[in-house]
């Protein structure tokens, strides 16, 4: 069985450069030029996505902070920072307090001239050294390959074995954030958990690939039972 969490994006501000992109999530450079393919010089342009590999994403608030300000600083939408660390308004936050900051969105919003392949070979969606864009189509449960520019689509991050186990991946699809399942050999989606899941829930899988392990709701984590879809705390 494998695990397939989504990737997630930053879009490229004014001023930005690589290495300060790395800087902030304490990410070595070369994992953002190999999980983006950029070639030298390593241009970026403003309002580009880049995806983004998993980095250091606790901040410790300071004295004056505030929600707009940590969010200037990271780049992201103070939206994003409310939703997935659970505040309330009117968002007060305290100085020591941990907060979730994630570095980007978990889609990537297609752009004029976009192509599933493209996207495929650009975010390394690849098994076996073949590109595959029909995963992303599948992940997204798209009819067929025709995108059109806004369209937003889920990214999985795909290891480079097999891939004719299981994909464990998080949705939002019902209403509510949830693990859900998809076999690529006959296209089944199956839901595994009710209300638990997180718009930053990564869900992973033991070694003996009979239990998946996430952080849900309130920052619990959970054992699940692929099998009996029992569920611990």
């Amino acid at each position: 069985m494998l695990d397939f969490p989504s990737q997630l994006f930053y879009t490229v501000r004014q001023g930005d450069t690589i290495y300060q992109i790395a800087k902030k999530w304490e990410l070595p450079i070369e994992t953002i030029i190999a999980s983006n393919n950029l070639i030298p010089p390593y241009t970026i342009y403003v309002g580009q996505q880049l995806a983004i590999p998993p980095g250091v994403t606790l901040y410790r608030v300071k004295p004056g902070d505030s929600i707009f300000r940590i969010a200037h600083f990271y780049g992201i939408p103070t939206s994003t920072i409310i939703e997935v660390n659970n505040l309330q308004y009117p968002f007060t936050i305290y100085p020591e307090q941990l907060l979730y900051i994630p570095p980007g969105v978990s889609y990537y919003v297609v752009q004029r001239g976009d192509t599933l392949y493209e996207i495929a070979k650009r975010f390394n969606v690849i098994t076996t050294g073949q590109i595959r864009p029909e995963l992303i189509q599948q992940i997204n449960q798209i009819p067929s390959n025709t995108i059109f520019p806004g369209m937003r689509l889920t990214i999985p991050h795909v290891p480079p074995g097999d891939d004719e186990g299981v994909i464990a991946y998080t949705t939002n699809r019902t209403g509510h954030y949830d693990i859900w399942s998809y076999k690529p050999r006959n296209g089944r989606h199956k839901q595994l958990t009710k209300g638990l899941g997180d718009s930053f829930s990564v869900p992973y899988w033991s070694p003996d690939s009979q239990k998946i392990a996430f952080v849900g709701k309130h920052y619990i984590s959970y054992i699940l039972d692929y099998v009996t879809r029992n569920v611990a705390k």
